[in-house]
């Protein structure tokens, strides 16, 4: 009994997360080309499969993970959130039962894909195309 109240409270293995089969769909709302393409292969290193939806016809600030799944245990939206530095602030649980995806990432100009322990730059001395 208590290997079961143990298994429920402990956070899913990355084993669990590749077998839940999320499908997550990105959207770049950053304002820079490529930037869908970049958090795709960020996912991609971890073990998920993205899919690289149209891009927003506006930019956002900050970059929102949806999760229609709705579900706790078993998810992959602690995992989404780490690897893309989201904040829960920045997670919206919206259960959708009929969406095509279980998760959509929205990138927004906040979004800092290097994985080295650097700071990220100012955004004044951002250069977009």
């Amino acid at each position: 009994m208590m290997q079961l109240v143990e298994r429920f409270l402990l956070p899913p293995t990355a084993n669990q997360l590749i077998q839940e089969h999320a499908r997550i769909e990105i959207i770049n709302a950053s304002g820079s080309a490529d930037l869908d393409d970049v958090a795709a292969d960020r996912l991609s290193w971890e073990g998920f499969t993205p899919i690289i939806g149209p891009a927003a016809a506006s930019t956002r600030e900050r970059t929102v993970i949806y999760d229609f799944s709705g579900q706790q245990k078993g998810s992959s939206r602690a995992a989404l959130q780490t690897i893309l530095r989201v904040p829960d602030s920045d997670v919206i649980i919206e259960p959708d039962g009929t969406s095509e995806y279980d998760f959509r990432v929205v990138i927004g100009t906040s979004y800092y894909a290097c994985t080295y322990p650097v700071r990220p730059p100012r955004s004044d001395k951002l250069i977009n195309p």
